[in-house]
């Protein structure tokens, strides 16, 4: 199985591997676990550092398919979290710009609903 991941969400799938073939992994999918270990809430390049660190042949990748509530719900998250975040969007040329989003937003529909480009470079 070849999956690429982009901010611990499912990007691409090898069209040939077995998670296209039967469809248990697919496009959007959120990797929330690796070997057993959450991986919720860490920077991109902590979950990659995880994956490298796992030993053996096979490795068990936990995902979640469904909405942002059921995921909050699922680890506690709406209870007594914050309502929102801010989170400061810097791109070059650009003024930085400070968007509240509801805490647990998946922050690219967050960026693609305020038109903001946020395209694998």
């Amino acid at each position: 199985m070849i999956v690429s991941l982009l901010r611990r969400y499912v990007l691409a799938l090898s069209p040939d591997g077995s998670a296209a073939r039967t469809g248990e992994v697919l496009v959007g999918d959120q990797l929330v676990a690796i070997a057993g270990i959450s991986v919720l809430g860490l920077p991109i390049g902590e979950v990659m550092e995880q994956l490298a660190a796992v030993e053996g042949v096979d490795v068990a990748l936990t995902f979640f398919r469904g909405e942002r509530e059921q995921l909050q719900d699922i680890v506690g998250a709406r209870d007594g979290g914050p309502a929102t975040v801010t989170i400061t969007v810097q791109e070059p040329g650009k003024p930085d710009q400070a968007l509240v989003v509801p805490y647990g937003a998946n922050l690219r529909d967050e960026l693609i609903a305020r038109g903001i480009n946020c395209a694998p470079r």
